[in-house]
Parts: C-alpha cells; sequence; structure tokens
C-alpha cells in the first residue's frame, strides 16, 4: 500500500483539487492522510467530506512546526510501505503509480518525471537530473519521489530546522547511506510552481549550502553554492521578464 501524505494549512481553494486527483488514481492500493495546521479557513470542512466519502482517506489537525514537522507526522500515522508527499495545491496523474512494484522489491526510492504548472497556465514536463547530482542539488520534486517508510524511518525524518529544504536533506542523505534509487520514466504529477518552495530565495540557497556541508557531500559546497545561487538567481529573472511580457 502507498500512504499519500498532504500537508494544509489554509488550504480550501485547493485541497479538493488535491483529493480528486487522490480519488480519480487507477491505483486502489492506497490511504490518504491529510495533516492540518489547525487551518482558519475550510480546509477541514472539505476535508471531512472526503472522509465521509471514502475510508481511505484520513487527517489529523493540530499545530505543527511547518510542512516538515506535519510531513514527519504523516509517516509516522502511515500504514503503508511506500510513502509519497504531495503538495495541497497539486494534483496526481491518473496512472502515476501504475507500476509493477514487485519488480521494485530491492529498491528504496522510485523517482519519476513531474509537469510543472506555471502561473500563467503553461505547463513543461521536467525529468530528474542526473542521480549523482544529488551530491550537490535536489534532482527532482519531492512530488516526483515513492519512498519506502523504512527509509524515511531509519533516517529519522525531515530535519525540520530546513523550513524549505528539508525535502532535499533527506533524499539526500537517502543516497549518502547507500540506500538504492531508481528511475522510472513517466510523469508523476503536476506541480504548482506558485508554492512556497518555487520561489526564489536566497535563505533556501544557503540552506542547500549548509545541508551539503552538514552532510559531507561533496568536497567544494562553498563552490557549488556560488554556481547554484547564480543559476536559480538567473533563473529567477527570466521568469519575471516571461511574466512580464506575457
Amino acid at each position: 500500500m502507498i500512504s499519500i501524505i498532504i500537508a494544509t494549512y489554509n488550504s480550501e481553494n485547493d485541497i479538493r483539487m488535491a483529493l480528486n486527483s487522490v480519488l480519480s488514481l487507477n491505483y486502489t492500493k492506497w490511504e490518504c492522510i491529510v495533516v492540518d495546521g489547525l487551518s482558519k479557513d475550510k480546509t477541514i470542512d472539505i476535508v471531512k467530506e472526503y472522509v465521509s466519502k471514502d475510508t481511505r482517506i484520513k487527517y489529523i489537525s493540530e499545530r505543527d512546526k511547518g510542512i516538515f514537522d506535519a510531513f514527519n507526522k504523516g509517516f509516522k500515522l502511515a500504514s503503508g510501505q511506500w510513502i509519497y508527499y504531495l503538495g495541497s495545491d497539486d494534483t496526481l496523474k491518473k496512472n502515476a503509480f501504475d507500476v509493477n512494484f514487485n519488480i521494485y522489491s530491492n529498491i528504496d526510492i522510485l523517482y519519476g518525471n513531474i509537469e510543472i504548472l506555471f502561473p500563467n497556465n503553461i505547463t513543461k514536463l521536467v525529468k530528474p537530473s542526473r542521480l549523482d547530482k544529488i551530491k550537490y542539488k535536489m534532482i527532482a520534486n519531492h512530488q516526483s519521489i515513492i519512498m519506502r517508510k523504512s527509509v524515511i524511518e531509519q533516517l529519522g525524518g525531515f530535519n525540520i530546522n530546513y523550513r524549505i529544504c528539508a525535502d532535499f536533506d533527506l533524499t539526500q542523505r537517502a543516497y549518502l547511506s547507500g540506500f538504492k534509487f531508481e528511475y522510472i520514466d513517466k510523469c508523476i504529477s503536476q506541480f504548482s510552481y506558485s508554492g512556497v518552495s518555487s520561489q526564489y530565495s536566497f535563505k533556501n540557497n544557503i540552506d542547500h549550502y549548509r545541508i551539503c556541508k552538514r552532510n559531507n557531500s561533496n568536497c567544494f559546497p562553498l563552490f557549488f553554492f556560488v554556481i547554484v545561487e547564480l543559476r536559480h538567481f538567473l533563473g529567477f529573472l527570466i521568469k519575471k521578464y516571461i511574466e512580464n511580457k506575457i
């Protein structure tokens, strides 16, 4: 079984799309756990509607310390062998989990492609970077990664000191710890570029540097920090230029 974890906070405008995409999956051996941070809008009322329709959907609502604290709560509640994290403003593809999991009995982490939805409704299919590049950057969005629960448990879950980049930290630690990754050439989900992790932030890139240094993932963390910082900043400027033109 796959446990799909969705962290929410004041997500009333998006949560229906996310949950509808879960219900539309071809794969039926799933549970969905919504971990809410005491939303002040109608998020929980909407979630309760879905809970009443499908017993595979569950929720908790309590104060948390951010999205990765919610993710940690989610995997601890999960019954599935595999864990998948879906953003509350993202959607799963109908055939996302149409995979013969039996042939991946010796694999710990599966990762695939993702479709990015930009604010102007333009979409782009993005494939992950080469696996060894994880030594200095995130190779794929967490919305395109399926990870064994046992891996997350052994690594102690997400480090909530990284408020935006804890997914990179966990994935990098999994790689450095020798867990086995396998690429599957299929689109897992549609990722909304409007989310908090999509925005350019110097602090986010500093966290990437801190993570690489703390995990001792490469010999030149400062060099790669400068390169990644320049690329992110240029990408941000190009994005803003395109948006202004459109």
